[in-house]
């Protein structure tokens, strides 16, 4: 199940594939695809076995000086991690789980949480019945601190909530 996309160059899609924990590339000239990583840290099989319905989940490519990465999300593992990779886009060594502060917008629970990887420190900063679709922290000096929030809309239940639809919020993190 294709599940997010992003795009690292004008002509490159990268897609999360979260039923086979694998990243796909697709080339979109000549039209091209493969699977460029697949690793247990994208399975939707949690450490304890259980079966999850969405495994690697949320894609990002991020530089840091001379060095690029690919960050993932696993909803079943709710892990936060990344690559280092090549040019191609292929990973470069080994997957690493970031053990830092995150900002998570989970499919299921209609909200936002900030939270340490090791889930000891949790805060709900925004919910409500819309469903959290994806998250995002703007990319500019201007907005940098601002996440803006994807809604998937319409899932509060019928004559309780009130029906929307999706949205586009920005909330600020400062």
């Amino acid at each position: 199940m294709l599940n997010h996309l992003t795009t690292p160059d004008e002509h490159t899609v990268l897609g999360s594939d979260s039923f086979t924990g694998a990243v796909w590339r697709i080339d979109t000239r000549p039209g091209e695809h493969l699977n460029i990583i697949t690793h247990p840290m994208m399975s939707r099989h949690s450490y304890t076995q259980r079966r999850s319905p969405i495994g690697v989940n949320g894609l990002q490519i991020r530089r840091h000086g001379r060095k690029t990465y690919l960050y993932f999300t696993n909803t079943a593992k709710s892990l936060l991690a990344r690559f280092e990779i090549n040019r191609d886009w292929t990973p470069k060594g080994k997957a690493v789980q970031l053990a830092a502060t995150t900002w998570l917008g989970p499919s299921h629970g209609n909200t936002i949480w900030r939270t340490d990887l090791d889930g000891n420190n949790q805060e709900l900063i925004a919910g409500d019945a819309n469903s959290t679709s994806a998250a995002a922290f703007g990319r500019t000096k201007m907005d940098r601190n601002v996440l803006f929030v994807l809604t998937a809309g319409g899932l509060g239940e019928m004559g309780r909530v009130p029906v929307v639809g999706g949205q586009i919020l920005a909330l600020n993190a400062r």
